[in-house]
């Protein structure tokens, strides 16, 4: 092993965690070039609190002996930042995503648990969470919505939207 290459494996320790980072996140930019990460089955900025946090713990998991620096933290953000930045750019969903061509709408329910109903032609079922191929984006303080329940008339519904 040369000289060089002793003195930066010193320098960045992580770079076996990043790849390995990299390779257990799921990571995606938006039609407005917003990148996110995909952390405890929901989609969160690349630049949020949540992704910092993320990192530390991972990178503090892989060299348990320090703490990381900010410097390798905000390094390793902005690898992530980078990676998402360069995939195609992807649909994302609010609360609602019409699939056409799987004849499937998705609800998400939003909340801790990033439930979504998948409602297709033959009836509906409630998920743990969403194909990652449908990323759902929950804005701050969206409330999480009721699942729904089996049964009921939309008579019962006619009443209260005063329709003829």
């Amino acid at each position: 092993m040369s000289k060089e290459t002793a003195t930066e494996k010193k320098e960045n320790p992580y770079t076996q965690a990043d790849l390995d980072a990299q390779k257990n996140l799921h990571l995606l930019h938006d039609r407005q070039g917003k990148t996110y990460a995909l952390i405890d089955n929901e989609y969160v900025p690349i630049k949020s609190d949540k992704v910092k946090r993320w990192v530390t713990n991972y990178l503090t998991e892989a060299d348990e002996s320090k703490i990381p620096k900010q410097s390798d933290v905000r390094d390793r953000i902005a690898q992530l930042d980078a990676i998402a930045a360069s995939a195609a750019p992807q649909t994302t969903y609010s609360r609602y995503a019409n699939i056409p061509e799987q004849h499937t709408v998705y609800i998400g329910l939003g909340g801790d648990k990033k439930r979504v109903v998948r409602c297709t032609p033959t009836g509906r079922e409630v998920l743990d969470q969403a194909p990652d191929t449908i990323p759902f984006i929950y804005k701050s303080g969206a409330l999480e919505i009721d699942e729904p329940i089996h049964g009921g008339s939309l008579d019962d519904l006619r009443s209260l939207l005063n329709i003829n």
